[in-house]
């Protein structure tokens, strides 16, 4: 999998079964089903800007070495949240091996992501008055381009209770879509 959702209602633990379970485990020397995890970044959307999530996500990725130029990723935040496709080619060669065309089937062996990101409280982004639905679009695009590298896997946490609001972005049934594992707390 590439990509997981946990959810759970209001204070049912989500956050602690991320950081004392799901992550000490598929960190651990063994791995998980032959995934062994390397470097993990745990992110709290903040409010604020709309490329804010763009900039914690970029974070992330630069700090795994994902990232072909780290040179000013404010910039590439905010052009990122404009144009989120534009991610592929802020991605090292060897982070986007696999074909990222919706229509084409990838020739490329499937590469066992090493990297992970999670990012707790979806409903967070959900809230954020700042953030347009073409910006939620845009984070939805952004994070499908991740989880297509085959190189991350992508944990999300969110409330029960927005379960229905998420379906709403676009695209983000298409992000379930490409590798999709749930979990309810």
């Amino acid at each position: 999998f590439s990509f997981l959702l946990l959810m759970g209602k209001s204070g049912s633990g989500k956050s602690s079964l991320l950081r004392a379970g799901v992550i000490p485990f598929i960190t651990r020397s063994e791995g998980l089903a032959g995934i062994k995890v390397q470097h993990y970044t745990v992110i709290t959307p903040t409010r604020g800007k709309a490329s804010s999530i763009f900039r914690q996500l970029l974070g992330a990725l630069n700090d795994m070495g994902m990232l072909v130029d780290t040179w000013n990723l404010d910039a590439h935040a905010y052009d990122l949240s404009q144009h989120p496709s534009h991610l592929k080619a802020l991605l090292k060669e060897s982070d986007s091996n696999t074909e990222l065309n919706d229509n084409a089937p990838s020739t490329q062996p499937v590469a066992r992501p090493n990297n992970l990101i999670v990012i707790d409280q979806f409903e967070q982004v959900l809230q954020d008055a700042n953030l347009s639905k073409d910006d939620a679009a845009s984070l939805i695009s952004f994070l499908t381009v991740l989880v297509k590298t085959q190189r991350l896997i992508l944990i999300v946490s969110l409330r029960n209770d927005f379960y229905a609001n998420s379906m709403e972005l676009e695209g983000f049934a298409g992000l379930k879509a490409v590798s999709y594992t749930h979990l309810r707390a």
